[in-house]
């Protein structure tokens, strides 16, 4: 146990004095499942749902503590991980995060997979642009 979540576990429930009840009550019902590795990198956690544990919303989650509800089931996310070849930031392709804003000093999806492309060029950016490209309808409408 300590082994694999020794170097985080501590972080992942992050309270702080500005935080509603409601708040506080929620960070408690995150499970990481997928820890960062490199700095940029979004943790993949979920929140357990109290009355019904089978079920579960993915979220991505920033070291700052701010988080992301996602478009993904717990399969798809992992399909996606393993497509993103430990690249960081894979993420954010299936949330609401606002590019424009950039808090966080992401690259755009679209350079994200561009990168992706000249990195591995046995790169399938197949399923992110599907996703992608329901984003930028929802965007639209």
């Amino acid at each position: 146990f300590m082994r694999v979540f020794g170097r985080w576990l501590d972080s992942l429930w992050v309270e702080t004095p500005e935080m509603s009840e409601a708040e506080r009550d929620f960070v408690w019902t995150l499970r990481g499942f997928d820890t960062p590795t490199a700095p940029g990198s979004l943790w993949g956690v979920l929140s357990m749902d109290k009355d019904d544990p089978s079920q579960y919303t993915l979220w991505a989650r920033h070291a700052d503590g701010h988080i992301l509800p996602m478009r993904l089931g717990l399969i798809d996310y992992l399909y996606c991980a393993l497509g993103a070849c430990g690249a960081p930031g894979w993420q954010l392709v299936f949330t609401d995060y606002d590019f424009d804003a950039n808090p966080w000093e992401m690259p755009s999806p679209h350079e994200w997979i561009d990168r992706m492309g000249s990195f591995f060029p046995d790169f399938d950016a197949s399923f992110f642009h599907e996703h992608l490209a329901t984003r930028d309808f929802m965007e639209e409408e």
